[in-house]
């Protein structure tokens, strides 16, 4: 009777065991091709850059001149 407790007792830790390993490897996502990638990363890209400011800092100084504006009528 002890000897079927205990054989038991291991089975349905083994099984525990091995659905908890199956959950684990289930759970991860399939593998993207060469061009799955490259469209993930330019749609990430997109993303990214209309969450960006629209407005640029460096393009106008605070008299709202450009760089080059400036430089050239440091020139004159």
């Amino acid at each position: 009777m002890e000897n079927n407790l205990a054989l038991v007792l291991l089975i349905v830790v083994a099984c525990w065991f091995s659905c908890s390993a199956k959950a684990e490897t289930a759970q991860q996502p399939p593998a993207l091709s060469g061009t799955e990638q490259i469209k993930a990363a330019r749609a990430k890209a997109a993303r990214e850059e209309a969450a960006q400011p629209t407005t640029r800092p460096w393009d106008r100084d605070a008299n709202g001149k450009r760089p080059w504006e400036t430089k050239l009528d440091a020139l004159k």
